[in-house]
């Protein structure tokens, strides 16, 4: 569960297809608050991409990473190398999370509401 719910495509493309498939439901419905709701997704997910770090280690295993002191060493080892780069993806997850948190409730507060402005 940890692997799928720190995977920055998995998020990314299921919130924002969960609120495409939300807005054609309520264009054609003419119910709008399905687009409202769906803000709540987008926000959840950009939730838990900003928290990457935490959702993929857990607690325990975020705070005794940050607790290490590393001396390097002559040659990077293959865990230093992934290390390194799940600190990259969890940057660039931070920066999408931000994103998708304050688009998710945008969304969320103000979706219902795109159904009576005027054409």
């Amino acid at each position: 569960m940890r692997r799928l719910f720190s995977n920055i495509e998995f998020l990314v493309s299921t919130s924002s297809l969960i609120v495409l498939v939300s807005v054609f439901a309520a264009a054609y419905s003419n119910q709008w608050h399905w687009l409202a709701r769906s803000g709540s997704i987008l926000t959840i997910a950009g939730l838990l991409l900003t928290f990457r770090p935490l959702v993929r280690m857990g607690l325990a295993e975020l705070l005794r990473s940050q607790s290490e002191t590393d001396l390097g060493g002559l040659v990077d080892t293959a865990e230093d190398i992934e290390k390194k780069r799940q600190l990259k993806m969890d940057g660039t997850a931070s920066k999408w999370g931000v994103g998708m948190a304050i688009a998710g409730t945008i969304v969320w507060a103000y979706g219902d509401l795109v159904g009576g402005l005027p054409c």
